[in-house]
């Protein structure tokens, strides 16, 4: 799993794609920008996804207690 730094410089590096995407006037970067900025998002979502289920975990744990 990513650290919290990582996550954060992915979110940057999204955030370039997107603003590559909007000054491009080539095609083909436009979709290699939009395909490398889903697989952008996709690791930002599995971060806090997993974020989220480990925190729901620690909650059942506390629960049954």
């Amino acid at each position: 799993m990513k650290s919290r730094k990582e996550i954060d410089n992915e979110l940057r590096m999204l955030q370039g794609n997107i603003n590559r995407m909007f000054i491009t006037h080539d095609s083909i970067e436009l979709s290699s920008m939009f395909r490398v900025a889903q697989n952008r998002i996709g690791i930002i979502y599995e971060y806090n996804r997993n974020r989220l289920d480990l925190e729901f975990d620690k909650y059942e744990m506390s629960d049954n207690k």
